[in-house]
């Protein structure tokens, strides 16, 4: 059991700042590589500043420190490492650790690629069918306004869908008379252990950008099969004629090519932009934060990142100063 005590994806990621350490020490002779040594850290985060910036070292060395801890061997906090900690500092000082983050997408941009889904010019133009590009759109669209993880609306590859995970076509429940589209997520960043529900009302608005209406268009596509109860609420019916999950990396590649048809850089954008365009709008519209951090699940102030809103938002409270002084 102690395997699982990290996520899959996450013990991915640790295996590979461990194994870069091993080669190195290897390579360089700094052995026996286990417990390392400071000169040794010393010198691989010198070596791995060339490509890598302070926070992915910051990371390896975490990933060091697990691999001891894996192997038997006690790993000294890097803050008690004098050598370690300068060489960090010094890496800090010399490159600095601007953070690129992607863009957030716009309600602008969706109203653009909607123009694109609705008359099938995209689908045409990209060689995907049109229940493909629908159950892409859908997904866009609650990921957007529901402010949710790429990980809620699509599963880590097709082809190993974990209905722990993701949502189920059964998460999804629409209330007639009210126009709500409830989502339950299960499974998040700050819910790994499948401690509570998050629910997720999506209000149905009959406009352009509806992402209620977008998901039942995309149900209709890809109806639901009998005696399934875990099947993905985003899925198409792939080239073989089977049921495929939406997928990470699919469901990024589609965002990125509509994005890329409209004129905006699809290399700065990802599958989070959906969900920092959500908290954006939001921001923009004056909703108070405590309402986004609830329908977003953000548990800390780090929702405060997620703000990309325009001069008019960044000028309220000075405007609002000036007004009193008046």
């Amino acid at each position: 059991m102690t395997g699982m005590r990290i996520d899959p994806s996450t013990k991915a990621v640790y295996a590979s700042g461990a194994k870069a350490f091993v080669r190195f020490a290897i390579f360089y002779g700094f052995t026996p590589v286990l417990p390392a040594k400071d000169q040794a850290l010393a010198a691989f985060l010198a070596f791995q500043s060339q490509t890598c910036n302070e926070r992915t070292l910051k990371g390896y060395l975490t990933h060091i420190a697990d691999l001891h801890k894996r192997s038997g061997y006690p790993f000294q906090k890097v803050s008690e490492r004098w050598l370690v900690a300068s060489t960090l500092t010094g890496i800090r000082r010399a490159f600095g650790t601007p953070i690129k983050k992607k863009l957030a997408v716009t309600v602008d941009m969706l109203r653009k690629i909607q123009i694109m889904v609705q008359d099938g010019s995209f689908a045409r133009t990209h060689g995907h069918t049109q229940e493909v590009v629908r159950c892409v759109w859908a997904a866009i669209l609650i990921g957007f306004f529901g402010m949710l993880r790429k990980q809620n609306v699509s599963s880590g590859r097709a082809r190993s869908f974990d209905p722990r995970r993701c949502l189920l076509r059964s998460d999804l429940q629409y209330v007639y008379g009210t126009g709500i589209l409830w989502l339950k997520c299960r499974f998040g960043k700050t819910n790994q252990f499948h401690a509570r529900v998050h629910l997720v009302p999506l209000q149905h608005t009959g406009g352009n950008l509806c992402p209620v209406y977008a998901y039942l268009q995309h149900v209709h596509d890809c109806p639901d099969r009998s005696g399934d109860d875990k099947q993905p609420a985003f899925m198409y019916t792939g080239t073989t004629g089977d049921r495929t999950a939406l997928s990470h990396a699919f469901l990024v590649k589609t965002l990125r090519e509509m994005l890329s048809a409209v004129g905006e850089t699809p290399e700065q954008f990802a599958g989070h932009s959906l969900r920092r365009g959500g908290a954006t709008l939001a921001f923009a519209l004056g909703v108070h934060m405590a309402y986004i951090m609830v329908l977003g699940d953000w548990t800390s102030l780090a929702v405060l990142g997620y703000n990309d809103a325009q001069l008019d938002f960044l000028q309220c409270l000075p405007r609002m100063l000036a007004n009193a002084a008046m």
